[in-house]
């Protein structure tokens, strides 16, 4: 049974460790692209209208 619950508390470990590190990753993921995101769409409306990026 100590085998099990170690095994166990192991497994939980690794998934709440897991689970914080996505969380940071997450969170750098949106710090990072939050900029990118505003500045994105200046950079489209800046540049000369392309015949491929004209509305139909």
């Amino acid at each position: 049974m100590v085998v099990i619950s170690k095994f166990l508390g192991k497994i939980t470990g690794l998934k709440h460790h897991f689970l914080l590190h996505a969380d940071m990753f997450g969170m750098a993921v949106l710090v990072i692209a939050a900029p990118f995101r505003s500045i994105f769409p200046l950079t489209l409306m800046a540049k000369p209208s392309l015949p491929a990026t004209k509305p139909l």
